[in-house]
């Protein structure tokens, strides 16, 4: 697979696409509210990456009323060469795309420990329904 192919399955999804050099954003926008930004990289890391070194896609999502970024989160890859890495972030990277542009999404608030009712280590999950 390649990402090219990714990035013309979001555009059937409706995600809006801004390619740079080394890296594409996929921008979906949901309930004219939240703006989901996918960072990939193109096809070119193919040629650049060496089995040491790791890869990455991230997403963000905004809420465009507040102006407010919602949460986000990255990716990293490092086990395997290189050929086991890309494949295993497109797959990643696919179903996030379907699950955004198909699901409702929630981001919930959780913590490690709750002691007492008072939340420590708080963090931020994304959920989709």
């Amino acid at each position: 697979m390649k990402f090219i192919e990714i990035i013309e399955h979001a555009k059937k999804l409706d995600y809006r696409i801004e390619q740079e050099e080394y890296y594409s954003n996929l921008i979906l926008v949901k309930e004219h509210k939240f703006e989901i930004k996918i960072v990939i990289p193109n096809d070119r890391i193919k040629q650049d990456l060496s089995d040491s070194v790791n890869v990455d896609w991230e997403y963000s999502i905004t809420n465009q009323l507040e102006n407010k970024k919602v949460h986000s989160e990255w990716f990293d890859y490092y086990q395997g060469n290189a050929e086991t890495k890309i494949h295993d972030m497109q797959i990643d990277i696919l179903k996030y795309l379907d699950n955004f542009a198909g699901k409702k999404i929630n981001v919930v608030d959780k913590s490690v420990i709750n002691l007492l009712g008072i939340k420590f280590l708080k963090y931020k999950e994304l959920e989709f329904e």
